[in-house]
């Protein structure tokens, strides 16, 4: 294994932040603008938009900081390489899953049994067509930024809108740099 250490010029300081109501609420207020940031950007990147979303154009619509904008737009363009990533995984299981479908319809005699397996096999056939459209058109397929799962509590109205929005909005982004500019420091 290589050892890898750390320049002699860097240093990590390990604490934690304490916030009174109002720095609360403007933390709050910033990861909101920056996860709107980066859905908007992934909007933008998956329906073949890049160029209209600039960061000039993030900077003027949510964060004035450009280097906030550009970790936003970083995070929608990651969040699409990885999208189109599993379009090939994700067709690789459904394919598998319909072969084991098949065989067991053709070792099944009972009549309720094969008609389950003939709606699972459905509903594969379903995905796979969804997920093989994708493939065919070079598209990305929607992501849910907040979970899947906090999405369907949601709509069950087992969780509020405003959880909803605290789920999807809780992050950000912020990456080092060795010699931040002077005009280009984060918004207080």
């Amino acid at each position: 294994m290589f050892k890898v250490s750390k320049p002699t010029d860097m240093f990590t300081i390990c604490g934690v932040l304490t916030a009174g109501v109002s720095e609360k609420e403007k933390m709050i207020a910033f990861m909101r603008l920056f996860q709107t940031a980066k859905r908007t950007s992934y909007q933008a990147g998956r329906h073949d938009e890049k160029d209209k979303i600039t960061i000039s154009g993030l900077q003027t619509r949510f964060i004035a900081n450009a280097r906030w904008c550009q970790w936003a737009y970083d995070e929608a363009t990651d969040v699409i390489s990885s999208q189109i990533e599993l379009i090939d995984m994700y067709i690789h299981d459904l394919e598998s899953k319909l072969d084991k479908s098949k065989a067991k319809l053709k070792k099944s005699a009972k009549q309720k049994k094969r008609l389950g397996i003939l709606n699972r096999i459905f509903k594969l056939e379903t995905k796979l067509a969804y997920w093989k459209r994708h493939k065919v058109e070079n598209t990305v397929p929607a992501a849910v930024f907040g979970g899947k799962d906090n999405l369907i509590a949601l709509q069950k109205n087992e969780i509020s809108k405003d959880k909803w929005r605290e789920l999807r909005s809780a992050s950000f982004t912020s990456i080092g740099q060795a010699n931040p500019k002077r005009g280009d420091r984060p918004v207080r």
